[in-house]
Parts: structure tokens; C-alpha cells; sequence
């Protein structure tokens, strides 16, 4: 590893540290280790107020930068602070208000993207400088793919209650508008425009993620009744079939990243070893 790419890699693992946020929001998941928990936030915050490679480029494009600052210490404050109601801390207990899903996806699928365009910038000026070195490259590619479907994943879950919240509410009302079902389609809405926006920013082209964007945006069509539903199926059988497939999905890909990611931060590993004073 060399000078360029270890800085790359202290700016990737914050995008890392955003990407895991999303495991609060996954519907199978009950409990949280605490030590993760402190270990993100020490991170995220960290990196954000001390000198790192991260904090050298929002001080070296100023007006950008204080804007990127200014939304991440949002971000840490509503998720991260104190004082958060969206992910509380009791104890060793950690416990997730499933209400506020939409608030974190607010935050972590726009930051998430912003800080990737930064570590693809600084990994088009090592291409530049015949610095960077392939396995790197490969993990940023792998985390890409591991990512997208990462989303779907947590999205699609909220998506899929969120529908079955929507259609409760229209049988009670005899199939007639209320406030609450217009309250909750605009939460689908919103729900739909993070995959979309998500789909919209994909960079892999491997025809596997490229399907699963189809097939999610094939559901939408379902759900808003621009397309009638497969003869034979109803949407619990879509939903089914579609969830089926994003969990193979991840199950590939993030075997696939963790190969490279062990790689990767071994050499991470040696060459701080290597840096550090001698004894």
C-alpha cells in the first residue's frame, strides 16, 4: 500500500461506518452489539473533528466542505447524539424507533453518496498518478455492488409494510382517501424516491444488480397500477419472490467484499506498521 491509497482507504471506512448505520433499520435484526455501536460513532465523529484525510478535503474546498460538515454533524446528532430518539442507548441495550426509518434514509443515502463521489475522485487522481493499486480498487468495486443491495434490502422491507399499512387504511374507509392513507402513501413515496435515487447513482453493470433494479422498479408498477400483477400471483408472492432474491444477492456480494476488504486492510495493517516509529 502506498501514501495515496492508505489516505483513500481513512476516507472509504467513514463511507463504511455510513453504510452500517443502515443495519439499525433491517427488519430481522433485534439486537445490536453496544462495542459496534461505540465504535461507528467514535468514527464517524472522530473523523469528522480531527485532522484525517476526510477533514483535509471539506477544509481544502471550503464552501463544499462546510456544507458536507454541516450535514454530518447533523446526521450525528439526530442518529449518534446523546440525546437521539432515533437510536437510543440504554445501557448495553440499543434500541431502534422503527417510526423514524425515513429520517436515517434521509440522512445516510444522500451522505453515503457524497462521500463516495470523494473517494472516486481521489481514485481518479491515483489512476492519474499510476497509484492505485488494484486490489483497492477492486474492494471499492465490491463495496458498490454490496451497498445497492444493502439498500434495497432495508428499504424494500419498509416499503412492503408501509403497502400493507396503506391498504389496511383504504379497506376501513370503504377504498375512499383519508388523511391517514394520504399520510402513508406520501411515506411510500418517499420510501420509493431512496431506492430510486439510489438505482439512479449505481455505477456496476453486472447483469444480476441490474435485474434486481428491474424487478423492484417492476413492483412499483404493480403497486401503483401502471401494470397488472403476473397471472397467478398476488403481491405477497411478488414481495416474496423479490426479497427472496436481494437476501442471495447480498449473500454473494458481501462474501465477495469481505474477501477483498480483508485484503485490503491486511495491507492497511503493514503499512502503518511499517510507518510507525521505531521503538
Amino acid at each position: 500500500m502506498n501514501e495515496i491509497t492508505h489516505f483513500i482507504f481513512s476516507i472509504y471506512h467513514y463511507s463504511l461506518m455510513l453504510r452500517d448505520t443502515l443495519e439499525y433499520m433491517m427488519s430481522d435484526r433485534k439486537e445490536f452489539k453496544i462495542a459496534v455501536y461505540n465504535q461507528r460513532k467514535a468514527v464517524l465523529t472522530g473523523m469528522l473533528d480531527n485532522p484525517s484525510p476526510l477533514r483535509h478535503f471539506l477544509d481544502q474546498n471550503k464552501e463544499t466542505g462546510e456544507k458536507i460538515a454541516a450535514q454530518l454533524h447533523e446526521f450525528l446528532d439526530e442518529v449518534y447524539g446523546e440525546d437521539s430518539t432515533i437510536v437510543k442507548v440504554h445501557g448495553e441495550q440499543i434500541e431502534v424507533d422503527a417510526a423514524q426509518h425515513l429520517s436515517v434514509y434521509n440522512y445516510v443515502i444522500g451522505l453515503h453518496e457524497t462521500v463516495s463521489d470523494i473517494v472516486r475522485g481521489y481514485l481518479n487522481y491515483a489512476k492519474g498518478q499510476n497509484a492505485l493499486e488494484e486490489d483497492f480498487e477492486d474492494m471499492v468495486e465490491d463495496d458498490e455492488r454490496l451497498y445497492r443491495v444493502i439498500v434495497y434490502l432495508t428499504i424494500f422491507d419498509d416499503i412492503v409494510k408501509t403497502f400493507a399499512e396503506f391498504n389496511q387504511a383504504m379497506r376501513e374507509t370503504n377504498g375512499q382517501p383519508s388523511p391517514q392513507s394520504n399520510f402513508i402513501v406520501n411515506d411510500l413515496r418517499r420510501y420509493i424516491g431512496f431506492i430510486k435515487f439510489s438505482a439512479q447513482h449505481n455505477k456496476i453493470k453486472d447483469p444480476e444488480l441490474l435485474k434486481l433494479i428491474d424487478d423492484v422498479e417492476k413492483v412499483f408498477s404493480y403497486m401503483e397500477g401502471k401494470e397488472k400483477l403476473p397471472e397467478g400471483k398476488d403481491f405477497g408472492k411478488v414481495f416474496d419472490e423479490t426479497k427472496i432474491y436481494i437476501k442471495s444477492l447480498l449473500a454473494a456480494y458481501e462474501t465477495k467484499w469481505r474477501n477483498s476488504f480483508t485484503k485490503v486492510f491486511q495491507d492497511v495493517i503493514e503499512f502503518e506498521k511499517a510507518r510507525a516509529p521505531k521503538a
